[in-house]
C-alpha cells in the first residue's frame, strides 16, 4: 500500500535537481535521437552507464549548476521560514535535521513500545529478567 503524500505548503520552494538529474536531462534526447528503438527504461540505464563512467573535470558543470542551485534554495527556505515559522517543524518542512535526537527508552523501562503488542521473546526475556533481579537483587546488564 503507498504511503499517501503529505500536503506541502504552496509557497514552499522546491529542491534542486541534483548533478545527475542535469546531466539526465541533457543526454537523454541524445540517447533517444541515436537509439530510436531503446525504450525509456534502456535510455535511462545508458545515459547512468554514461554519467558513472564521466571524468570530474566533465562531472564538473553539473556540479557546480546544482550547488549554485543548491545555495539560491537554501537563501529560499530561510525566506520561507521566516514568512512561515509554524512549517519549521512540520513533517517534510526540511525544517527538522538528519540524526536529531530520537525520543528512546530510559534505563530500567521493561515496558514495550506503545502501539506495539510484545512478541513471545520479549514476553519471555521480561519474565526470566524479573527472576533474576528478584534471586540477585540487581539488575542483568551487559557490563556484569
Amino acid at each position: 500500500m503507498a504511503k499517501a503524500k503529505t500536503a506541502q505548503h504552496p509557497d514552499k520552494p522546491k529542491r534542486p535537481a541534483s548533478a545527475y538529474i542535469l546531466y539526465m536531462k541533457d543526454e537523454r534526447e541524445n540517447v533517444k535521437n541515436n537509439h530510436p528503438d531503446l525504450p525509456p527504461k534502456e535510455i535511462i540505464r545508458v545515459v547512468a552507464q554514461q554519467y558513472k563512467a564521466l571524468s570530474e573535470a566533465e562531472m564538473k558543470p553539473y556540479v557546480d549548476a546544482y550547488e549554485r542551485a543548491k545555495e539560491d534554495y537554501d537563501i529560499a527556505m530561510e525566506e520561507f521560514f521566516v514568512k512561515h515559522p509554524e512549517e519549521r517543524g512540520a513533517k517534510g518542512a526540511g525544517g527538522a535535521k538528519k540524526g536529531a535526537a530520537k525520543k528512546g527508552k530510559e534505563d530500567g523501562d521493561d515496558k514495550p513500545k506503545k502501539g506495539r503488542a510484545p512478541t513471545a521473546f520479549i514476553l519471555f526475556s521480561q519474565a526470566c529478567r524479573n527472576k533474576y533481579k528478584k534471586k540477585h537483587g540487581k539488575s542483568l546488564g551487559f557490563k556484569e
